[in-house]
C-alpha cells in the first residue's frame, strides 16, 4: 500500500514540475532585446508595402514573426493610452508601427521629436497585414 502512494507523489511531482516549466516558457521568458537583435531584413518601406500589396501570402509567410529594419518617411504619429503609434508611407493604407513601451519611457525625447515628413528607420517585430502593415515592439535605430 505504501508502495501506491510513493508512485503517486512522484507522478505528482512530475507534473508540477512539468507544469512550471510550461508555464515559464509560455508566459515568463525576456522578450528579444530588438536593439541587440540583428534583423533577418533591411528594407524600405516601399518595398516591404509593395511586396505585401504584391503578393499578400508569401510576404506574410516571408516576414510574419520576422525581426525587421524598415527605412521610410513618417506621415504620421499617434500618441495615446500608453501607446505610440508611427505610420509609414500612407495614412490610409501604410506601415503601422507600434513602438515598444520601455523603449518609449527610456528615450521620451528621441519620441517626442517624431514629426511628419521626417525620415526614420525603426527596427521592430513584423506581425502581417491586417489593413496595414504591422510592425510591433518597435525601437527607432536612426
Amino acid at each position: 500500500m505504501k508502495r501506491i502512494y510513493i508512485i503517486i507523489l512522484v507522478l505528482v511531482v512530475i507534473i508540477l514540475v512539468a507544469g512550471a516549466g510550461v508555464y515559464w516558457y509560455a508566459f515568463l521568458r525576456p522578450h528579444k532585446n530588438i536593439l541587440k537583435t540583428e534583423p533577418a531584413y533591411v528594407i524600405s518601406s516601399t518595398q516591404l508595402l509593395s511586396h505585401f500589396s504584391d503578393d499578400e501570402k508569401a510576404a506574410s509567410e516571408k516576414y510574419a514573426g520576422e525581426i525587421i529594419e524598415v527605412s521610410g518617411e513618417i506621415v504620421d504619429v499617434k500618441k495615446g493610452n500608453n501607446q505610440t503609434a508611427v505610420i509609414l508611407e500612407d495614412l490610409f493604407s501604410g506601415i503601422s508601427v507600434f513602438l515598444d513601451s520601455s523603449y518609449v519611457v527610456n528615450n521620451r525625447e528621441a519620441v517626442n521629436a517624431l514629426e511628419a515628413e521626417q525620415d526614420i528607420t525603426i527596427r521592430g517585430q513584423c506581425d502581417g497585414i491586417l489593413t496595414d502593415v504591422i510592425i510591433s515592439r518597435a525601437v527607432i535605430i536612426q
